[in-house]
């Protein structure tokens, strides 16, 4: 921020029940396999089922405080690639975790891991009048 500059500009997938080829619904249920909108604190890193990834801790009651209960983390995956959208035309699903490309998956993850703020956004009425961040201002 301070260079205002980005560092990463990649592909993200969103859930398998949020939309198509864009992502126009969001839940915080459990089960859901939709994504949610707001702003999350980024956790430890860790090798798991999906490969290098990153607690992901929901910040906003109603939108996203679940994301740990859901287990929604971020992870890489072969469906988050340019291959995937030159082959197919568009990403491949997650059950709501943002998915990265694997080549970039270690360096992004280790850059925002352990206390920096990710913030999911889409223009959702309810919740552009309702978010603690986006009325208040403060996190």
């Amino acid at each position: 921020l301070k260079q205002r500059r980005s560092l990463y500009n990649l592909l993200v997938t969103h859930g398998s029940r949020s939309g198509g080829l864009y992502a126009r619904s969001f839940s915080d249920h459990i089960g859901s396999h939709k994504s949610s909108v707001g702003l999350f604190m980024t956790g430890e890193s860790y090798d798991g089922n999906q490969g290098y990834s990153m607690v992901l801790k929901g910040l906003e009651p109603g939108f996203n405080a679940n994301a740990q209960k859901r287990f929604i983390v971020m992870h890489s995956a072969w469906y988050a690639t340019p291959f995937m959208v030159e082959k197919y035309g568009h990403l491949g699903r997650s059950w709501g975790c943002p998915v990265i490309d694997p080549a970039y998956a270690h360096a992004v993850i280790d850059t925002i891991k352990d206390g920096s703020l990710l913030f999911a956004y889409y223009p959702n009425a309810y919740w552009l009048h309702h978010s603690k961040f986006l009325t208040t201002g403060q996190v």
